[in-house]
């Protein structure tokens, strides 16, 4: 289909690779050379070489289905880093989402790489990969973006900024115009990892093997299928929102894998606390629902769809010289929460948690901190009460989503 073909592509993605090398230069303002790390340096030199070939497909998408999706259309974008400094841009077409065989055409003809089925299956299953690429060509990129990039420029050209200062495009760029290195490896000797087979892989953890459970009075090892067990009953409610879920899976998984490798039950807990943020962030977007509207000391308003704790914080944080002070802005007539204490205390003010209970979520968030923040490494013992208080904390959060919709109605 030509749908949109009409749209100059060329000169949208000409006006975008300008904004980029004119958003890196003020953030590297580059004045003397010898002040600035090697990789800088390499990726300045990457970022100067642009624009590169790139290639449009673009998905017309169920948003009612897909809640994070911002406008009904949305676009796949493909960067040929083989050939910077040339300016080639094709429009390719617009598809339905689910549509698995002008997913595979897109790859398969325009870029020349063997279609997927298992990526296109996953791709279209909740929208969620928003970048991949071809280990056989390395120089194709792909990213999807979950709005529609024609109408909003000055996010597209961010988020492909983000990909390049610290998303996959940066190691690519860099090894591009990567100058000579100190080589530690030859220099100090030093060897590969062995690649080990599966056989050993999936040995049991020694540390873990320590462990024993008694059984009719005698003491004998804890099998994978004991942690399985000893966590299956640990569930999220219907309400809780599908990103929080998805931490708190891997958390769960880690702790099984703790029966390989003894560490992943102190990540396993890293992970929960991880999910407890991202359940009181999320909590709050909950609250928002689907509009939000900021207001500055100056006066000045913004109108957020699909508004986020996180997303609320970065437009500020972008816009700060212009009097957008997330620590002072307003948000639908009240003070942002703009750390995690004043979100503890917002949650207490709404009466989404009782008053007495802030204290277990901030030791949650406590530990979480000093999960993320380490100076020597914490190890934890292997037990499931940490998966079982943050699932608690969480279900908590979300149980009570009903008295927030009958205060609205009234």
């Amino acid at each position: 289909m030509v749908e949109n073909s009409s749209f100059d592509w060329a000169g949208y993605f000409d006006a975008v690779f300008g904004a980029v090398k004119a958003k890196f230069s003020k953030i590297y303002p580059i004045r003397d050379e010898g002040d600035i790390p090697p990789n800088v340096l390499e990726l300045r030199d990457a970022v100067n070489n642009l624009p590169c070939p790139t290639k449009i497909l673009e998905l017309r998408v169920d948003t009612e289905k897909h809640e994070h999706l911002e406008d009904q259309t949305c676009q796949l974008v493909s960067y040929d880093l083989s050939k910077l400094g040339e300016q080639s841009t094709e429009y390719c077409g617009i598809i339905d989402a689910g549509d698995t065989r002008g997913f595979n055409d897109f790859l398969a003809k325009k870029h020349g790489l063997v279609p997927s089925k298992t990526l296109a299956d996953s791709f279209y299953e909740d929208f969620r990969t928003t970048y991949f690429s071809d280990t056989d060509n390395p120089n194709i990129h792909f990213q999807f973006l979950c709005y529609n990039i024609r109408s909003k420029f000055e996010r597209y050209v961010k988020d492909l900024l983000e990909l390049i200062l610290i998303g996959p495009l940066n190691c690519q760029m860099v090894e591009k115009f990567k100058k000579e290195r100190i080589d530690y490896a030859a220099l100090y000797a030093l060897q590969k990892d062995p690649v080990l087979p599966m056989s050993k892989i999936i040995e049991k953890d020694r540390t873990f093997g320590a462990f024993v459970k008694l059984s009719g009075g005698e003491a004998t090892g804890i099998t994978i299928e004991d942690l399985q067990e000893q966590i299956s009953d640990i569930q999220l409610i219907p309400q809780v929102p599908e990103a929080v879920k998805r931490v708190f899976r891997t958390a769960k998984e880690l702790y099984i894998f703790g029966y390989f490798r003894y560490s992943f039950f102190t990540v396993s807990s890293h992970y929960a606390y991880l999910a407890l943020e991202s359940a009181i962030k999320n909590r709050y977007a909950t609250w928002l629902e689907n509009k939000a509207i900021l207001r500055n000391t100056k006066g000045q308003q913004y109108e957020m769809t699909s508004p986020s704790w996180e997303r609320i914080r970065e437009f500020c944080l972008r816009n700060r010289k212009a009097g957008w002070n997330f620590s002072k802005v307003s948000v639908n007539g009240e003070p942002f929460p703009s750390s995690m204490p004043k979100l503890l205390d917002w949650l207490v003010n709404k009466e989404i948690i009782p008053k007495w209970e802030r204290a277990r979520y901030a030791a949650g968030v406590s530990l979480r901190d000093s999960l993320s923040h380490l100076e020597s490494p914490s190890i934890f013992t292997p037990s499931g009460q940490t998966l079982r208080a943050t699932a608690e904390m969480t279900n908590e959060l979300y149980s009570n989503l009903h008295i927030q919709e009958s205060k609205s109605e009234s």
